[in-house]
């Protein structure tokens, strides 16, 4: 697989949340070795039956995006956010629908909060869901552009479905309104009941006061704590002598609503892949660090396996 192609594609899908749609459909088509369920939230489950311990690995299939609420009697759109988005990051930002139409986003001069769409081409009705256009380029190893992240997580879902996991009863779950409290994802591991989850998602490398410091390059992303999440597996321990570069990650901020401390009741490592952030929308993904998380994945699968 190429893994940099393969951002660039899954960058381009539109997959707000409660439309991931083309995601699904993208992913059905390299999973002709796997069971293939879909269930009622709209998650992509594929299943390859094992003998040995029952593993999951999990990433998002949505993007932050917007939900046309109501129109104005003047035409200009309403709408209410998808996922954790700051109001002033929408500002001039143009919004692609699944139709193809396009607006722009306005606010009041004097309340910044107060927004609306105004379209540019074709026509919304309300109870559509649209997502922040751009376009993705890519510059030696580093690739950039709306969805990016996303993409990195789910190239390294898709790398290890080629992997040969002989020893274990595998998951991949793609989750559909992981966006919105990793509602997808809660309905689909309940299901499955997994001995072990292993979640791929993006971190930003923005410096703040609250979290310890990433770099790209730098390798994929071990969470130890983030929200309510706290690593009680020891990873630390099981990484030593580990020959992936990887990066530790510990979060001091306050529980977040919808993640539960142990996610789900089953034991679970969250792995991340690093990104700079551009006008908050646009990222930038090092190949190298979705590389890396795929090999650190395989390293503790390993690990688990034969513990």
């Amino acid at each position: 697989m190429n893994l940099k192609t393969t951002m660039k594609a899954l960058a381009g899908l539109f997959a707000p949340s409660g439309c991931e749609e083309q995601v699904r459909e993208y992913c059905k088509k390299l999973a002709s070795r796997f069971e293939v369920l879909e269930d009622g939230c709209g998650n992509l489950l594929l299943h390859k039956p094992g003998i040995g311990k029952r593993i999951a690995y999990v990433c998002g299939m949505d993007e932050r995006g917007v939900f046309v609420s109501h129109r104005e009697e003047d035409g200009r759109l309403r709408f209410c956010c998808l996922g954790a988005i700051r109001p002033e990051d929408l500002k001039d930002r143009e919004i692609l629908f699944a139709g193809g139409a396009r607006g722009v986003v306005e606010c009041d001069r004097q309340n910044s909060e107060q927004q609306w769409i105004s379209l540019l081409t074709g026509d919304v009705a309300v109870g559509e869901s649209g997502i922040v256009s751009g376009v993705c380029t890519e510059e030696e190893s580093r690739i950039s552009g709306c969805g990016v992240a996303r993409g990195a997580c789910f190239s390294v879902l898709l790398a290890l479905m080629e992997q040969e996991l002989d020893q274990a009863d595998v998951w991949f779950v793609f989750s559909a309104l992981y966006q919105l409290g990793k509602k997808g994802a809660l309905a689909a591991l309940s299901r499955i009941k997994p001995e072990r989850a292993f979640f791929f998602e993006p971190v930003c490398t923005t410096k703040k006061e609250d979290c310890s410091q990433v770099k790209m390059g730098a390798g994929a992303v071990v969470k130890l704590r983030d929200g309510a999440f706290m690593d009680y597996l020891h990873l630390p321990d099981k990484l030593e002598g580990c020959s992936v570069p990887y990066q530790l990650f510990v979060g001091a901020s306050a529980e977040l609503a919808g993640r539960p401390a142990i996610l789900f009741g089953i034991p679970s490592v969250l792995l991340g892949i690093p990104f700079e952030e551009q006008r908050y929308f646009t990222q930038t993904v090092d190949v190298k660090d979705v590389q890396s998380g795929v090999d650190l994945a395989l390293e503790l699968t390993e690990a688990f396996l034969y513990e």
